[in-house]
């Protein structure tokens, strides 16, 4: 079997994202299973992805030129600024043409891919993906199977008639929770498959020993609306004084800095420099949750964090916002982490439930460490494996071949 993987939103390579790294778990797994795996991507520079990436996967980048392609006139820019506020009421002209000068830019060497690398079925994993595959004569007779890493009402937006159209013509989209399965089926007529993310199962376990000094841990990308780190910052510093021994420490960076800087005075105007740690990248993940005594998760919203469950996995408690889609059904509140309401001062009562009780701590984090298990990930991959034999067994092109 040959399956092609298409990530095209420029940030594959050197990029430690969660799409990313399902990307190369998924075509790692897929490859060990005996198919043949190609990884079609369209970066601006040229290298390899972040996370391990099999020698026998082919890695295509359309671009690796640093140079972007395709050059957005003015006025379209304009026209789709005018129009942005009307975008959630359908209003999407100038957005398509965006969609599609950007994409025709590269479609051409897309279509030579897919033509020559002949795949059995594609697995866009944005819309946007989808958009440049389906402008591509060669995809014509291939199966799609649309991949949404977010809920989507995120991931799709509101449905255009292009992107509804689409959608439209994937064998199935997809979806990471049941949950998310409505929002699909009113954006479009295609069949909707949930499938959630593979999680490792880690080596290490944390066992909530009592000790002196203890570690709050925060694993994500810095991003201010989705994130959210500041919040948790906040919510630390009405902690701080209470709980002396506690630290806040964070793994992860932004693209362009200026989330970080704003964070670090945020650290420093509320005097918790020798508290509040920002740790950059880490390549040592299990080791960071392994040093840990609770998780936090301050985020607005998530597809299926893997961050999340593999804090999970090493027996963390973890607290995230209850209002956050995702996050409040993999965080199940008083079972194996709690649930705040909004604010910092909502997290930060969550937060001190767990600090002042090692007991809880010890509890939640059994429970949660039994919960990840269910995401073990060859159990996710046979999912995988059996809906794409079906896929492509019902392909009239695949019995002809």
């Amino acid at each position: 079997m040959n399956l092609l993987l298409f990530m095209g939103n420029g940030v594959f390579i050197d990029s430690f994202g969660g799409a990313e790294k399902v990307a190369c778990e998924m075509a790692n797994a897929f490859t060990r299973r005996g198919w043949s795996v190609s990884v079609v991507c369209n970066d601006l520079k040229s290298g390899r992805p972040a996370y391990p990436l099999l020698p026998e996967v082919r890695l295509i980048n359309l671009n690796g030129t640093g140079k972007k392609l395709g050059v957005i006139p003015r006025p379209v820019k304009i026209g789709r600024e005018l129009t942005r506020p009307l975008r959630p009421l359908g209003v999407s002209y100038f957005f398509d043409r965006v969609n599609e000068i950007r994409l025709r830019a590269f479609t051409d060497r897309l279509d030579r891919a897919i033509d020559d690398l002949k795949p059995d079925v594609i697995l866009p994993f944005f819309v946007d993906d989808l958009l440049a595959v389906t402008m591509c004569p060669s995809a014509g007779p291939v199966p799609i199977v649309q991949m949404l890493h977010d809920t989507p009402e995120n991931a799709i937006g509101p449905p255009s008639p292009v992107i509804r159209s689409a959608l439209d013509k994937t064998a199935c989209v997809q979806v990471l929770l049941e949950s998310f399965v409505p929002g699909v089926q009113k954006r479009c007529s295609a069949r909707t498959v949930v499938i959630p993310n593979a999680v490792p199962q880690p080596a290490g376990q944390v066992l909530h020993e009592k000790k002196r000094a203890c570690r709050i841990v925060n694993i994500a990308r810095l991003e201010p609306k989705q994130k959210q780190q500041h919040l948790l910052i906040d919510a630390f510093a009405l902690l701080a004084n209470e709980f002396p021994d506690w630290t806040l420490h964070f793994y992860g960076n932004d693209q362009t800095n200026k989330y970080r800087l704003q964070l670090e005075k945020q650290i420093c105007r509320l005097e918790l420099q020798k508290r509040v740690f920002l740790a950059g990248v880490t390549n040592r993940v299990e080791d960071a949750l392994l040093s840990a005594d609770i998780f936090a998760f301050p985020s607005s919203r998530e597809g299926f964090s893997l961050a999340l469950l593999e804090a999970m996995g090493v027996g963390l408690p973890s607290v995230g916002f209850r209002s956050a889609p995702s996050v409040n059904e993999l965080i199940r509140d008083g079972e194996n982490g709690l649930l705040a309401e909004d604010g910092a001062a909502g997290f930060a009562a969550a937060l001190r439930r767990l600090m002042e009780s090692n007991e809880l701590r010890r509890q939640l984090g059994e429970n949660a460490r039994a919960f990840a298990a269910r995401y073990v990930p060859e159990r996710v991959w046979d999912q995988w494996e059996t809906l794409l034999k079906r896929i492509i067994a019902g392909n009239p092109r695949h019995d002809t071949d």
